[in-house]
């Protein structure tokens, strides 16, 4: 992308030094100060700085005096000018094109920021999770996951997401029973809506990179990815 710019010099003061020595080999016995405010213009906006800069010129040619020659009187006198003389207050204009880029640039960042906060809080709400997974079921709990139900000959059958509630132990036994809300795409209630099968099924509790639930009877294989 081209981005327009342009440097701007504009001239605040300006006054004819008649009692200056005139450095070098000039044609005139006076000089002349001028005092120039730096202005900036880009695609974006009109900027006006605190910047000024001192320069002289020969009365006669109105050639610049480059700087090197300037004598201390010339200097001072400039240095003074340059920090009583009344300037453009700084200011920042911006064009409609520049309008635009900030305010598409501010949504960006404001956009990423809400990205970066809710990833962070969802990657703790699934460490806090997956932190009570990992503790022993007890009487009542509720898991949210998916069950892989097995044939007769204990091969996989169907993969369905549902809930299950942690009715009794005995032991390292667990009385669990299924809700009834069982569907091939996942749930978006954060409970079950729907109640759960009247009789438990007996079932162990499986450890690993995915806890869950297997039915004694092989019957079923759930993998739990959230708790209650």
């Amino acid at each position: 992308m081209i981005i327009f710019y342009r440097k701007i010099e504009q001239p605040i003061f300006e006054e004819k030094l008649n009692n200056f020595s005139n450095p070098g080999l000039y044609s005139s016995d006076y000089i002349v100060l001028v005092v120039y405010q730096l202005h900036q213009s880009t695609g974006f906006g009109y900027t006006v700085f605190n910047k000024v800069r001192s320069v002289y010129f020969d009365g006669g040619s109105n050639r610049e005096i480059p700087r090197r020659q300037w004598t201390e009187e010339m200097k001072s006198h400039a240095q003074m000018r340059e920090n009583t003389v009344a300037r453009d207050p700084k200011s920042l204009r911006y064009t409609p094109f520049g309008k635009v880029f900030i305010a598409f640039t501010l949504i960006v960042f404001l956009t990423a920021g809400i990205l970066a906060v809710r990833t962070i809080s969802n990657r703790k709400k699934e460490q806090k999770q997956e932190a009570q997974l990992t503790v022993p079921p007890r009487q009542g709990d509720l898991y949210y996951g998916y069950f892989i139900q097995n044939n007769a000959t204990g091969a996989a059958s169907k993969m369905l997401w549902t809930w299950i509630r942690v009715d009794k132990i005995e032991g390292t036994t667990y009385l669990i029973s299924i809700n009834k809300n069982r569907t091939e795409n996942e749930l978006s209630q954060d409970q079950p809506d729907q109640g759960f099968n009247e009789t438990p099924i007996r079932a162990e509790f499986t450890t690993g990179a995915i806890p869950g639930f297997k039915s004694i009877d092989n019957g079923f294989n759930f993998f739990a990815k959230k708790k209650h």
